[in-house]
């Protein structure tokens, strides 16, 4: 057995009635204690005795019945001579997991995902919850983990492992309880109050919050997000807000209690975040549980209003705007891929398209969202138990236990939730409405468009196409239409996305040392490239690539390039190495990237800002992709060349490319449609920003550009080499092919192409868009 680990309150103890491993914190013990004298005074617990003590006596008397006698949160441990015994608070505060290992003997346990897996053997993803999760928003609501082999402990529910086998048993079933009209007998957890006061409602849950949170020996702070948080305010002196600024506000300094939550900072922590949480999460609440235990961490604890929200779920909208956010949020959540319709999203029909792999997608065919309750009460009680707070419960457990802090959830206790069922929506909403829930929540569509760059390079990723869990072109098409027309119900469909590859990424894919950024000096090739190249005619060159910072579309190109390759002839004016002065004598060539002419001409865009075609779509579908160039294999791409040639001709050139493959010859398309098409390029994966996020005409009139330059340079170069430059090439090269685009030195293009064979200038991140050719003597 692997012991209970990883909860930011844990004790053991080992008496001769068995040992006991808790997680938590128990309330109102000393009604417990007196029910335990009552029925069996030898077996009652000292005065004073922790929270381990009174849960192992309560198992001793009771059995598997006295875990439902325990007010508070909890997951536990226990085992004796025949049996081991796990269980978990009936509303799920706490996490406890368990596997069985490969001999089936033996059940590893534990209150994290890492610690039930180690030394186990190698994870692997459970193919049936991701889809499950993708396609209906599913989460945290069966036994089933995201990990292949790893379940969890139900809340309510007691999983006891025997010779026999392991068999579950539930002691409270928190929804059925809930919805009851009375408690079944006056030790119920679920009892009244009989101190209880319905004269003042305000006042009532005052005491109710107050009791449940006790007096923290530490520092404490209440959290002020969303509803509910006005009546926990008079509970500490500290409070954190959470505020979202925006891209301009977020340089500011925040005031003091003051919690800065933004999509930069998400997108630098996100690795970090989701390790803590292990499992994908249903929102960006996640992420702010994890800036606020962050923020809290030299706190014992942080009050919190989770389940207020729940509880206001069903009250009329026309009075309560919050409910209806968190309506939607939770038919999201259950509708998946298949809520984001046309309809959700302004009529467009890019999200209508199943976003699931076709595989993926028939293999689990018959899993589908369970329908939501239509009554509020049900609507509410399953809102706490299986539809909505589970999966948030389990953020506010992996982030406090990440940083040592815990979050009290006074609206959690079992009796003031019954309590607040029983009052009728005017009063509801007067008691928890209190805030909006822009107020409680990033919003998850302005964080993406804020780093959407970023998302979709991961879209784009190798690694996201090979997945086998998404339609990637299904993927990027939807995307695109999202970021011009943004939707909640869109957002929250590719945060989930996102959630699944980033979460792929980082507990499956082999680890990848990251590569070393070798800064290459002037005179130096680069790496996996050689200076010299030997041409076709038996002469050879002698290629000085040019590191430089990215272009703009708002840079003088002019002016950067004179100064840029002014730098170069200082380094090699300097030089003494006799090698380099003797294979720079002779007559010389500037090259320059179309790439970077390109851009500066702003003929580069954005994909989200190209409005593409339905033909753009078919036609791009039948273009054979490269690792080292998407070519037209892009919609963006594709839309581009039917703007630059049209669309007739497009056609014509496709249907010529057929003809030449069948007679075994390629190239054809380009021969018909033209040499500028060929150069316009898409997003890599490998590329700088912004090229792995934009596509790109050709350059606009290049011969001009390239005497352009000649004009600039020629000036300011010392003697001997302003003598001995030639002109400038505009080329567009990859790893596979090479085109001169523009000149203004003598000889046909082919000439300049062959010096670029290997193409010198790199494909990735060198940032290398110029080059030095020299004629070797």
């Amino acid at each position: 057995m692997i012991a209970l680990a990883g909860s930011y309150h844990c004790a053991e103890l080992t008496s001769s009635d068995g040992t006991i491993e808790f997680s938590g914190r128990l309330t109102d013990t000393e009604s417990l204690v007196t029910e335990m004298r009552q029925a069996d005074p030898e077996a009652a617990p000292a005065a004073g005795a922790d929270d381990a003590t009174l849960a192992l006596q309560a198992y001793r008397i009771w059995g598997i019945d006295g875990f439902r006698r325990l007010s508070g949160t909890f997951a536990l441990a226990i085992s004796d001579a025949d049996r081991l015994v796990l269980a978990r608070d009936p509303l799920g505060v706490e996490q406890l997991y368990f596997r069985h290992d490969a001999d089936g003997c033996r059940v590893r346990y534990g209150s994290t995902i890492a610690a039930v897996l180690a030394d186990g053997p190698e994870p692997t993803p459970s193919a049936r919850v991701v889809h499950r999760y993708l396609s209906t928003g599913a989460l945290d609501d069966e036994p089933a983990t995201f990990f292949e082999g790893v379940e969890r402990v139900l809340p309510g529910q007691a999983l006891i492992a025997e010779s026999s086998g392991v068999r579950r048993q539930a002691f409270l079933r928190a929804g059925t309880e809930l919805l009851r009209p009375t408690p079944r007998h006056v030790s119920d957890l679920l009892r009244p109050d009989p101190s209880a006061s319905s004269a003042d409602p305000e006042a009532e849950l005052r005491r109710r919050l107050a009791a449940t949170v006790g007096t923290p020996d530490q520092p404490v702070a209440v959290v002020v997000a969303g509803p509910g948080s006005a009546a926990l305010s008079g509970l500490a002196d500290t409070t954190l807000t959470p505020e979202y600024p925006d891209h301009a506000q977020a340089s500011t300094a925040p005031l003091p209690g003051r919690v800065r939550l933004t999509a930069d900072q998400f997108k630098a922590d996100w690795s970090d975040f989701i390790r803590v949480q292990e499992e994908p999460t249903g929102s960006a609440a996640a992420y702010l549980h994890y800036r606020l235990a962050q923020e809290g961490a030299d706190l014992e604890t942080l009050i919190n209003s989770e389940g207020a929200a729940q509880l206001l779920l069903g009250t009329a909208p026309s009075v309560n705007r919050i409910a209806g956010a968190v309506m939607l949020v939770g038919a999201v959540v259950r509708g998946g891929v298949r809520a984001v319709t046309g309809a959700a999203s302004g009529g467009r029909a890019e999200l209508s398209v199943s976003l699931l792999s076709d595989e993926l997608r028939s293999r689990y065919s018959d899993e589908g969202p369970a329908p939501l309750a239509v009554e509020p009460v049900r609507l509410r009680v399953d809102a706490l138990t299986s539809t909505s707070l589970p999966y948030r419960l389990r953020s506010l457990a992996k982030t406090a236990d990440h940083f040592g802090t815990r979050f009290a959830l006074p609206y959690l206790d079992l009796g003031t939730v019954r309590w607040l069922l029983g009052q009728d929506d005017e009063t509801l909403i007067k008691l928890l409405g209190g805030a909006t829930q822009h107020d409680s929540e990033p919003s998850q569509a302005d964080w993406l468009l804020r780093i959407k760059n970023t998302v979709y390079d991961v879209f784009m990723s190798e690694s996201f196409a090979n997945r086998g869990y998404f339609d990637q072109t299904a993927v990027v098409e939807s995307f695109e239409a999202f970021i011009k027309r943004p939707s909640s119900a869109a957002a929250a469909v590719f945060w989930r996305i996102l959630n699944v590859e980033l979460w792929c990424r980082e507990f499956f894919d082999k680890a990848q040392p990251a590569p070393e950024v070798k800064i290459k000096t002037d005179l130096e090739a680069n790496e996996g490239k050689e200076l010299d190249l030997v041409l076709p005619n038996g002469r050879s060159v002698r290629r000085y690539p040019l590191r430089t910072e990215l272009f703009s579309a708002s840079d003088d190109l002019t002016a950067r390039v004179v100064e840029r390759v002014g730098e170069f002839f200082q380094t090699l004016s300097s030089t003494a190495d006799q090698d380099h002065r003797v294979a720079t004598a002779g007559r010389w060539y500037f090259f320059i990237s179309e790439k970077i002419v390109a851009i500066t001409q702003g003929r580069s865009m954005f994909v989200w800002d190209i409005k593409v075609s339905w033909a753009a779509r078919v036609l791009s579908r039948f273009v054979t992709r490269t690792p080292t160039g998407i070519g037209l294999g892009s919609p963006f791409t594709m839309q581009l060349a039917i703007g630059e040639a049209g669309l007739p001709r497009i056609l014509f050139a496709s249907a010529g490319s057929v003809v030449g493959k069948l007679a075994g010859k390629s190239g054809v398309f380009y021969q018909l449609v033209g040499h500028d098409v060929r150069a316009i390029d898409g997003p890599t994966e490998y590329s700088a920003y912004p090229s792995n996020v934009s596509a790109k005409l050709p350059p606009k009139d290049p011969d001009k550009v390239a005497a352009e330059l000649t004009a600039a340079i020629r000036p300011l170069l010392p003697e001997p080499y302003a003598s001995t430059f030639a002109g400038t090439v505009v080329m567009d090269a990859n790893d596979l092919g090479r085109n001169a685009l523009g000149q203004d030195v003598p000889g046909e293009p082919r000439v300049y192409e062959e010096m670029f064979a290997d193409n010198p200038l790199g494909q990735g991140s060198q940032q290398t868009p110029l080059a030095i050719v020299f004629e070797l003597p």
